[in-house]
This record gives structure tokens, C-alpha cells and sequence, in this order.
């Protein structure tokens, strides 16, 4: 689930009861994106029996609702991000299966100029090159290597280029 192979959503998977009780998993307080995907991989970090059944039984309306905190990025919502990625490498998840995580996460923090270009750097460290060296050429990844890179004005530009390419797109 960590590489979006499987969606890592609780709204389509069954969980005995018996599985969140014994192994003492629950919805983290402090986490308010993600934290189906906290709880799954917590859960599965445990010896507990998967089925997979490759047929839809729900489907998940995501856009529908314009005030989702999905839709809207938000510092709680980084910072819960941020912590999902903490919490799953304290606990000793290498940082090449915690790279998508944390990739979307750079990327968030650039589009949503949540966090000032200069310290974007700082988020994780130890993938910068990684995502530098990247074959992601879209304009959202342009702009975040240029940030990890320290060419501010390069990363200022792109996200500027962006901003304006989707008030043009949607009005």
C-alpha cells in the first residue's frame, strides 16, 4: 500500500474487530490525512489473515464534496502528513518504501506554499537527492527540485507559472 500498488483507504476493506482490539490499533488523533493508510499499514504490521477480492463492492465519491480536507491543503493536514512519515520511519521503514509518501508530501508543500520555498529542503533530507535526480519533468516537479536545489527563484516561478496555468484552466 505504501507504493499505491492496493488503496491504502479503509472504506474498502472488512476488518474483524477482534484485529484493532488485540493488537491495540486505533485512528491517531493527531493525523487527519492519511490516517486510513496509518491504520492499515498498523494493522498489517501485524500477523493477521488478508483475503483480497479483486471485484468492487463501494465506490468512494472524492469529488463531490468541495470542502473535503482532501481537496483543501491545510498546515494541520501537512503537519499530519509529516507525522505519518515520522511516525513509520521511527518505527523503522526505510525511507525508499516511505519515498512516495514523502514525494507527495514535497509536492503538497510546494503547490499549497504552505511551507516557504527555502524550507522545503528541510522536510526530509535524505530523499532530496533522490527527487532531484528524478525523471519527473511535469511543472510541480520542475519547481520542487528547483526548491531542494536552493534555486529559489526557479521554484518562485514555476509555482507562479502553475498558479496561473490553473486559474486559466478553471476561471
Amino acid at each position: 500500500m505504501l507504493f499505491q500498488q492496493l488503496h491504502g483507504s479503509c472504506c474498502n476493506k472488512l476488518v474483524r474487530r477482534v484485529c484493532y482490539s488485540k493488537y491495540g490499533v486505533s485512528f491517531p488523533k493527531d493525523i487527519i490525512r492519511w490516517e486510513d493508510l496509518y491504520v492499515v499499514c498498523a494493522l498489517l504490521s501485524n500477523p493477521i489473515k488478508v483475503s483480497y477480492l479483486p471485484k468492487a463492492f463501494y465506490h468512494y465519491d472524492l469529488m463531490s464534496n468541495a470542502n473535503s480536507i482532501v481537496r483543501k491543503p491545510t498546515m494541520r493536514g501537512l503537519k499530519s502528513q509529516i507525522y505519518f512519515i515520522e511516525h513509520f520511519s521511527s518505527v523503522g521503514i526505510p525511507s525508499e518504501m516511505l519515498y512516495p509518501a514523502m514525494k507527495a508530501t514535497l509536492e503538497l508543500a510546494y503547490v499549497s506554499a504552505l511551507i516557504p520555498i527555502k524550507k522545503i529542503s528541510a522536510l526530509f533530507p535524505d530523499v532530496n537527492e533522490a527527487y532531484i535526480h528524478s525523471d519527473r519533468n511535469g511543472i510541480i516537479a520542475k519547481g520542487v527540485k528547483a526548491a531542494l536545489s536552493g534555486n529559489v527563484l526557479k521554484a518562485y516561478l514555476c509555482r507562479r507559472l502553475l498558479q496561473l496555468y490553473l486559474k486559466l484552466r478553471h476561471g
